[in-house]
């Protein structure tokens, strides 16, 4: 190394730099163990997002996540990977990737999601509830009609009225298009409508 100096030495000052330097940068990192090694992080907790949820049986999903700590940065991961069980598969399954399926009314069914880590094991857990479908909506309303100055009194589609409290206006089956009234009138969501059709908005 020491001859190997004594030459670089005898070169032009702008040579000697280039050719020492990279010598120079390579003795430092040598010395210094060849770099730094970027510290392990390590999961410290884990938690199941959403902690409780609601789908319609059956056959209604809901997608649950496993969101793990951490102790160095990025500290929040979401989607980790993770073992899921049901407490109820009867009630509601759950795959592999966090996807719970209904199967009937019932719950709250608790979900389980468990991940090995640095020879421990986290575990974390949240809830779902499955419930009837909605009735459907109830209201009483009546066909709409217009009277542009050729069709007077065709009906457009849409049925109006209230429903849970508000004026509705919706497409309906029951109020054919181009129809004719047969007894015009108004209702109370100041629509022109066809008294004599009703329909459910």
């Amino acid at each position: 190394m020491r001859k190997r100096l004594r030459e670089l030495s005898s070169l032009r000052p702008g040579i000697a730099w280039r050719l020492c330097f990279p010598v120079a940068m390579g003795m430092l990192f040598a010395a210094c163990g060849g770099g730094m090694d970027t510290p392990a992080r390590h999961l410290i907790s884990l938690t199941v997002d959403p902690a409780d949820a609601e789908a319609v049986a059956p056959s209604g999903t809901a997608p649950f996540d496993a969101i793990g700590t951490f102790d160095r940065e990025p500290k929040t991961v979401a989607s980790l990977t993770a073992q899921w069980t049901s407490s109820d598969t009867a009630v509601a399954s759950i795959d592999s990737t966090g996807l719970v399926t209904c199967q009937m009314i019932g719950g709250p069914v608790t979900l389980t999601a468990t991940v090995a880590s640095d020879g421990k094991t986290f575990t974390a857990t949240g809830t779902i509830t499955c419930t009837a479908a909605p009735p459907p909506p109830t209201g009483t309303g009546n066909c709409v009609y217009i009277c542009p100055s050729t069709r007077c009194g065709e009906l457009t589609g849409y049925c109006a009225g209230e429903r849970d409290g508000a004026c509705h206006l919706t497409f309906s089956a029951a109020c054919p298009v181009g129809k004719p009234a047969t007894a015009s009138g108004q209702n109370s969501c100041a629509e022109a409508v066809d008294v004599g059709r009703s329909c459910t908005p």
